[in-house]
C-alpha cells in the first residue's frame, strides 16, 4: 500500500513538472488526459499535487500559476467526474446513502476537493452574472440551485462537465425569475 502511494506521488511530480517544462516552453501539443495517461496517474491524484504549487510556492510566476489554476478548474469541472476516476468511483460507492453520510465518509482530501468545487462554482456562476449583467438575485439563486444539486444529487455529475450543469442552472433561473428581460441560452453560452 505505502509503495502504491509512494508511486502515486512520484508519477504525479512527474506530471506536474512536465506540464511546468511544457508551459516554459509553449508547448500546448499534449493534452491534460495525455499527460495523465502517459504518467499513470488519475486526475484526481495530479490536483493534489498542483494544489500546492497554487497555494504554497509563492515565488512561482504568475502565469504559471494561472496556468495551474486553469489545470484546477478543468480538473474539478470535468475530468474528475469520468468514469473510472476516484472522485467518480467515491461518489458512485456512496450513492444512495444520505447526503450527512456521504460528507462523513470523505477524506480530508476529498472534502478538499468539494470546497474547490463549490468555490469555483461561485466564482463562474458570479463571473457570468457580471457578463450578462445580470441581478445579483439571480446569481444567488443559482448558487442555492448548483449547491442543492451537489449536496443532493452527486452522482448526478458522473460523466457530465459542471459547467454544463452551472450553465443550465443560470438558464433556468433567469426563465423562472427575470420574465421583464429574459436571456436566451445561446447569450449564455457565448459568454
Amino acid at each position: 500500500m505505502f509503495e502504491a502511494k509512494e508511486n502515486k506521488f512520484h508519477h504525479s511530480l512527474i506530471a506536474c513538472c512536465s506540464e511546468i517544462l511544457f508551459f516554459i516552453l509553449n508547448n500546448n501539443e499534449l493534452s491534460l488526459p495525455t499527460l495523465l495517461d502517459i504518467c499513470s496517474i488519475d486526475s484526481y491524484d495530479f490536483w493534489t499535487k498542483i494544489r500546492f504549487f497554487i497555494e504554497l510556492e509563492f515565488f512561482l510566476p504568475n502565469t504559471l500559476k494561472e496556468n495551474f489554476l486553469d489545470l484546477e478548474k478543468t480538473i474539478i469541472f470535468i475530468y474528475s467526474w469520468k468514469s473510472g476516476s476516484h472522485i467518480c468511483n467515491k461518489v458512485a460507492s456512496l450513492s444512495g446513502q444520505s447526503t450527512s453520510n456521504f460528507l462523513e465518509n470523505r477524506e480530508i482530501q476529498e472534502d478538499f476537493f468539494f470546497k474547490r468545487l463549490l468555490h469555483l462554482t461561485a466564482i463562474q456562476i458570479q463571473d457570468l452574472a457580471e457578463v450578462l449583467t445580470l441581478d445579483n438575485q439571480i446569481a444567488e439563486t443559482t448558487w442555492k440551485l448548483m449547491k442543492e444539486i451537489l449536496s443532493k444529487e452527486t452522482s448526478a455529475f458522473i460523466n457530465k462537465n459542471v459547467i454544463q450543469f452551472i450553465l443550465s442552472s443560470f438558464y433556468s433561473v433567469c426563465k423562472l425569475f427575470w420574465k421583464e428581460n429574459p436571456v436566451t441560452f445561446s447569450q449564455i453560452i457565448m459568454k
